[in-house]
């Protein structure tokens, strides 16, 4: 965990995706949840052992159980962008039943406790364009971009530079691409690259800067050149998906490779339908 500034920490190491505390004279507000149990006890555990003030709000930066899960552990009010709440109430629509047993041989007992213990609960406020905190010493701006999925928002403080970014940026590795939507995804990098910011904390990997957002932007144009190629030649959907050339642009965590490459496959499949 680190506090990249005064009150404001964030854990990057957990199963799932990345999670931040930011304290305020008004409360604190999460970004996303931990997934597993004993990581939400955890980060409920530290935060009071830190002094943090009393969780208000809780943002969730899209509908997927790897960013949410842990809301049940928190009693701050729920926020997420409608689009992400329309999917929370769907069955399977967090993707958690799809997903989860993929660690259960790493985490047998937590994605045990998880099955039964954490209910996904529904947002208690949502918002169509962009929504303000004020939380006194700090404001919080909280935009939605899409891309990675249709409610895909981030979080934005402009006094200290810092986006929480969310799945919209990926810091060294494959972006999950299987509900995308390549423009959105284009032209939210697009408007990150040109922003004032200092620090990226992203939905999965280490905290990192516009560098990170730039390559992850050179890797959509990549995608959207090749694509445009193929399907100008008359390619078939299903071979475009096998020929587009990028799974070697970001490194891949060993055992992770048959994953990455199917979430590569499904991107492809549906961007080439958008192209």
């Amino acid at each position: 965990m680190r506090e990249i500034r005064k009150q404001i920490f964030v854990e990057t190491e957990w199963q799932g995706g990345n999670v931040s505390a930011i304290g305020s004279e008004r409360g604190s507000v999460l970004v996303d949840t931990p997934t597993l149990p004993a990581n939400a006890r955890a980060w409920k555990s530290k935060l009071a052992e830190l002094g943090m003030p009393e969780v208000v709000y809780v943002f969730n930066t899209d509908h997927h159980f790897d960013h949410l899960m842990g809301n049940c552990f928190f009693n701050g009010l729920i926020i997420t962008h409608k689009l992400a709440a329309e999917e929370v109430v769907k069955p399977g629509g967090t993707l958690f039943e799809g997903f989860i047993d993929n660690w259960k041989n790493d985490f047998p007992e937590d994605v045990e406790e998880a099955k039964k213990l954490c209910k996904v609960i529904t947002p208690h406020i949502t918002f169509s364009q962009v929504i303000e905190l004020n939380m006194g010493n700090r404001s919080l701006q909280i935009k939605h971009v899409g891309g990675h999925t249709p409610g895909t928002s981030v979080v934005y403080i402009p006094q200290e530079k810092i986006l929480f970014s969310g799945d919209t940026i990926v810091s060294g590795r494959h972006p999950f691409m299987g509900q995308g939507n390549i423009k959105e995804w284009l032209n939210a990098l697009e408007e990150i690259s040109r922003m004032d910011i200092e620090t990226i904390v992203p939905g999965h990997g280490e905290i990192c800067s516009l560098k990170e957002a730039c390559q992850l932007l050179n890797y959509f144009k990549e995608i959207e050149s090749q694509l445009k190629e193929l399907k100008s030649k008359g390619t078939s959907k299903e071979e475009t998906a096998k020929k587009v050339d990028i799974i070697d642009y970001f490194p891949i965590d060993p055992g992770m490779e048959e994953t990455t490459a199917q979430w590569i496959k499904m991107g492809m499949e549906r961007f080439y339908d958008q192209i």
